[in-house]
């Protein structure tokens, strides 16, 4: 059980493009891949492109939702890594992109991946560059960290990940977004296998990007790419992240179903099964959620409700799922602490962030990690890009190894990331705790809520439906 390197899928390149009104100013390169690549491959995508942060929204979180990746086949892809340099329409910016196929892809098919021009008019030189790894059947991939590092007008820095747990072959992907023509050399990192590299030529240098990046299959826990500018020094951005290869639970969701919401009209949840103060996590009673046509909906004080149910569950092995019945910013929340609804909650959580007005985040989406007191996500292990529909569901499943997320967008549950247990999210940390929601805005609804302690995991090495 190892990964194996396939080999490049193609690469493309464009130096500008006209923006859409789909979401606003999104603009798109797209590939279709050079051979048909089958189901239950991993498929990985490296981008290289123009900064384009803006200054009012320029913290890293915000960034990354900037750039996203799909395909014409219905396949989920994750960001597993994401950074910039310099300042808005200078500089550079990339991402690593992920999808383990649940559908096949063939020569005809088309992979997207689109960025967002800001401000409007601006040039935004794009370069992809598409490679597909195998993994053994019953087994998925997990992320451990990311590791960001930018430099402006000067030789690329090393860039170092450390301390991850032992006992994993990871696969190392290194990325390198450049802001120069694609006629830069480079001496590489020994270590590393190059991807194949593709940019724009034309113009003023700084017009320009090019792609660059590399990968090794090694059982590490540390390691350092270091990369060494033969031509100018340019303004670059790297990435480096490791993914462990763990095998899938058997099933999701073992844990039962804990409310239906079907019955009477009601403002807040009921104080029997759901908490409607913090009077044992924390202080303050506000923004509650209540029932309203059958569903759970953000009562009507405050912009958004959440709530605790009441009894906490204990162990390692636990779930959290619920149906996203009507579009809107939602969360799920696992071994959770704090304050449901006064912005302390802490745990591992799952965030549906939908398509804004002003076009950002790119796309729809479901933030997956740690809260921090803030009643959001502060610490992205990845993101999950799929356009949602109303009665979708969304899921976590904290095992000793790894943390899972799920999803099911109609054709049920299907595994779509994981990450590694470590360091913050270390399973000592995770062995009980309250299960909760946060509804975010008015219009949204949720639906059949589950959860607690489930089954002890036990590995099941099959072939089953990915994303």
């Amino acid at each position: 059980m190892a990964f194996t390197a396939i080999g490049s899928l193609g690469t493309a390149q464009v130096k500008n493009a006209t923006p859409g009104t789909d979401p606003t100013l999104a603009v798109d390169i797209t590939i279709s891949p050079s051979r048909a690549v089958a189901v239950g491959r991993l498929v990985v995508i490296w981008l290289a492109a123009d900064s384009i942060v803006d200054p009012a929204e320029s913290g890293s979180s915000v960034l990354y939702t900037r750039m996203c990746c799909h395909d014409d086949e219905d396949n989920v892809y994750d960001t597993i890594a994401a950074g910039k340099v310099g300042a808005t329409g200078s500089g550079a910016q990339g991402a690593i992109f992920i999808s383990r196929l649940r559908n096949a892809l063939t020569t005809s098919s088309v992979i997207t991946v689109r960025t967002q021009q800001f401000p409007a008019g601006t040039t935004i030189a794009r370069a992809i560059s598409v490679e597909e790894f195998s993994i053994a059947d019953g087994m998925i991939w997990a992320t451990t960290t990311i590791s960001s590092v930018g430099t402006l007008a000067a030789d690329p820095a090393a860039i170092s990940l450390s301390s991850l747990p032992s006992g994993y072959e990871y696969l190392w992907l290194h990325l390198l977004a450049a802001e120069g023509p694609e006629t830069d050399t480079y001496t590489w990192d020994a270590d590393y296998t190059q991807i194949t590299g593709n940019g724009t030529t034309g113009g003023a240098d700084d017009s320009n990007m090019h792609i660059r990046g590399g990968y090794r299959i090694a059982s590490l826990t540390s390691d350092t790419v270091n990369v060494t500018s033969d031509t100018a020094d340019r303004d670059y951005q790297q990435e480096l992240v490791a993914i462990a290869e763990i095998p899938l639970d058997s099933s999701f969701p073992t844990a039962p179903l804990l409310d239906d919401f079907n019955r009477a009209d009601v403002d807040p949840l009921n104080g029997v099964d759901w908490a409607t103060d913090c009077s044992t996590v924390g202080s303050g009673a506000i923004r509650l959620c209540r029932i309203l046509s059958l569903r759970c909906a953000a009562g009507v004080t405050g912009s958004h409700g959440g709530q605790w149910r009441v009894a906490t569950y204990t162990g390692i092995d636990s779930e959290v799922y619920g149906t996203m019945a009507v579009a809107g910013w939602l969360q799920v929340i696992l071994a959770g602490s704090g304050c449901a609804n006064n912005g302390t909650a802490d745990g591992i959580a799952a965030l549906w962030r939908p398509l804004e007005a002003d076009g950002m985040p790119i796309r729809q989406h479901i933030d997956c990690g740690q809260m921090g007191l803030t009643g959001e996500i502060i610490e992205n292990r990845f993101l999950v890009w799929y356009n949602r529909i109303d009665g979708n569901k969304m899921g976590i499943q904290h095992r000793t190894d790894a943390t899972h997320f799920w999803i099911d967008i109609g054709s049920g549950w299907e595994w779509t990331g994981a990450f590694l247990n470590f360091s913050t999210y270390d399973p000592s940390l995770y062995t009980g705790g309250k299960l909760g929601m946060v509804l975010g805005d008015a219009i949204v609804r949720l639906d059949d809520f589950g959860g607690g302690a489930s089954d002890i995991f036990v590995p099941q090495i099959y072939r089953r439906v990915f994303g």
